[in-house]
């Protein structure tokens, strides 16, 4: 199963050496014991449990190094050719380096983490009026493209009025309670999709939100 890595992502446990000895072209055969072996950057999902004294063995391959000038030009033929592989990668790379616990919204790629006290549990429902604060920031180099509320003075939005949010930010708000805030991966499908914003964020680019659900208006 042919896979690219970064040296700095494998150089640990049982790859420092295998790394030091591997040409280009080269094959090795590694037992080393399975404590021993990277698992966050070898295995997409959680390390595998094994017992301590478990031994596992390997048959790698070096098949030939990449410069940076070539893995960027990878990267823009993949962005080019298989925009929606583009954005799935940049989003699990960004969720593996940033750390923390990403919970998965439904079945899409929108991830999220919540935090805060809410000073009313219940849900917003459609009608209300919310007042919201957010920063939004292009997730490939975290450069904000868009902010409200930094002046102090919130939005004030109806939720469930279409076409005056992106539905990512309206997702935000039915997840959110009243006082929390939350960071939100938007994939492009729930941000600016295949338009992008012209001069600011290319098409089919994902993105970061924090959004901050100052107050709901609830009336009576």
């Amino acid at each position: 199963n042919e896979q690219w890595y970064l040296v700095k992502d494998l150089r640990e446990g049982a790859m420092r050496p295998v790394l030091r000895r591997l040409h280009v072209g080269d094959s090795m055969s590694v037992i080393a014991p399975t404590a021993a072996w990277p698992w966050k950057a070898l295995w997409r999902a959680n390390a595998p449990e094994h017992p301590d004294t478990t031994l596992l063995c390997t048959e790698l391959s070096l098949l030939s190094i990449r410069t940076p000038s070539e893995i960027r030009a990878d990267a823009a033929r993949m962005k080019l050719n298989d925009p929606e592989g583009y954005e799935r990668r940049l989003i699990h790379a960004y969720i593996e380096r940033s750390g923390g616990t990403w919970t998965r919204w439904g079945t899409s790629d929108l991830h999220y983490i919540i935090t805060g006290s809410a000073s009313d549990t219940n849900r917003v429902k459609n009608g209300q009026v919310v007042q919201l604060s957010w920063t939004g920031e292009r997730l490939e180099d975290g450069q904000v493209f868009d902010e409200h509320g930094g002046d102090g003075q919130a939005f004030p939005w109806i939720f469930g009025t279409p076409d005056q949010l992106v539905q990512g930010i309206e997702t935000a708000v039915s997840l959110l309670r009243e006082g929390q805030e939350g960071r939100f991966i938007l994939p492009s499908s729930l941000a600016f999709g295949g338009k992008g914003i012209p001069g600011t964020l290319d098409p089919w680019s994902p993105v970061l939100y924090t959004v901050h659900l100052q107050a709901v208006e609830r009336g009576s």
